[in-house]
């Protein structure tokens, strides 16, 4: 098997946490975000939304970290993917962790701190209102040359 992921993604660190608690023996292929590797056709093939995590199996190509984790843990006899309703509940948080704590949380941070500096902007406050960027007018948007409205 072979994971394709970037150094800096929460989402593929959880990934690699996973195989390392496991003990899979997986090959880790960064993927060059700088020169667009991960726009090519050849990883596009894999994940046609261009992102990562992918994990590779043979023929079988998945994306999506929480999607990953479910498929490395359900292999091997371990406590992280049990056999009964348990894995439902697993699911049920990493649904919540996507929906909620990925985008708005962890979401408004990396935009806060790596999107707005990229393109010159300064702000560290967020909209106290959604926690997000999102809201037309937002102040800190502003800031950092953002604004949609």
């Amino acid at each position: 098997m072979k994971l394709y992921y970037h150094p800096y993604s929460n989402n593929c660190r959880r990934v690699i946490a996973v195989i390392r608690h496991l003990g899979i023996n997986v090959e880790l292929q960064a993927v060059d975000f700088e020169t667009g590797e991960h726009q090519s056709d050849a990883f596009l093939k894999l994940n046609p939304n261009g992102k990562v995590p992918v994990l590779e199996a043979g023929d079988f190509a998945l994306s999506e970290s929480n999607a990953i984790m479910a498929y490395l843990a359900s292999e091997p006899d371990n406590d992280l993917w049990p056999k009964d309703n348990r894995r439902y509940d697993i699911m049920r948080w990493f649904n919540w962790e996507a929906a909620h704590f990925q985008c708005q949380a962890v979401g408004a941070v990396g935009y806060q701190r790596l999107v707005v500096p990229m393109f010159g902007g300064t702000s560290q406050r967020l909209c106290q209102e959604t926690a997000t960027f999102d809201a037309p007018g937002c102040p800190a948007r502003k800031e950092a040359g953002l604004s949609r409205s």
